[in-house]
Order: C-alpha cells, then structure tokens, then sequence
C-alpha cells in the first residue's frame, strides 16, 4: 500500500508526458484555433455585408467587444453564442460601422447603407452593454451622457 502514490506518479507520468511535451509546442492550442477559424469562415462565407455610416453629429463608439452579436429575444447584455447570431456588428471607426448578417438569397449582397441616429445609438448601446470593461469615444463627443443614461449612473 505504501507503493500507491508512487506507481500511480509512474503511471501519471507515462500518460500525461506526451501530452505536455505536444503542449509545450503549443500544437493542441494551435489545431483548436484553426479548427475554430475554419469552422467560423465557413459559417460566415454567405453572409452579407453592409457598411454603415452614422450620420453627421452622430458617432459609433468602439468598445473592447469587437462583433456585437444580436439575435432576435436576446438580453442585451449577453453576447448570443455567434453561430446563433442573427447579424454581428462591429463599429469600424467613430463614423462606420460593417453589419454582417446571413444571406436570404444564398448569394452574398454588399451594400452601403447610411444609418440614422436611432441605429447607431442601438448599435451603441449593444456596444455598452457587451463590452467587457471599457467602451472608448473621443473627448466632447458627448458620449459620456450616452454611457451614463444607459447604465443609469
């Protein structure tokens, strides 16, 4: 009995050293996140894109959530997992925003369509709401009161 923890470290060691030696080269790493890439390049391939100017005297703000995800029902401050996503929004730069969403014809569209005031303070306000820490505007943007209002502070 006094052997046990000693046969079981051997035994440990025979099964987890070849794994930690493929760890150390980073290789498991690596294949899940090209898997994951390919996996998602495949989700994404039909879908369409539409680049979003906002509208002069109204900015994007940019948060340290790059894809806004939205889903139909969903609660604002929980990201919808993305291959359950209805459209990912990712504010670009404080004046455009790129909407991707699945394509209804099979084909890809590509469009510019100018957003008005009401969609960039949504697409705002989901930025707020997803970010994890921070949201970035620049100074006298006046989004400090956009930020304020919609955390209720």
């Amino acid at each position: 009995m006094a052997e046990s923890p000693s046969i079981l470290r051997e035994m440990a060691d025979v099964v987890l050293d070849p794994i930690y030696a493929l760890e150390d080269h980073g290789s498991p790493f690596q294949k899940w996140v090209e898997e994951v890439f390919q996996r998602t390049r495949e989700h994404l391939a039909n879908y369409s894109l539409s680049l979003r100017p906002a509208p002069d005297g109204s900015e994007f703000l940019l948060g340290d959530c790059p894809a806004v995800g939205i889903a139909p029902g969903m609660n604002p401050r929980r990201r919808p997992p993305l291959f359950d996503a209805k459209a990912l929004i990712l504010p670009l730069s404080p004046g455009v925003a790129a909407m991707a969403y699945p394509s209804d014809r099979g084909e890809p569209e590509y469009s510019v369509d100018d957003a008005d005031d009401g969609v960039v303070l949504a697409i705002n306000h989901g930025q707020i709401a997803q970010s994890h820490k921070r949201v970035f505007f620049r100074p006298d943007s006046g989004h400090s009161a956009t930020v304020r209002n919609y955390l209720g502070i």
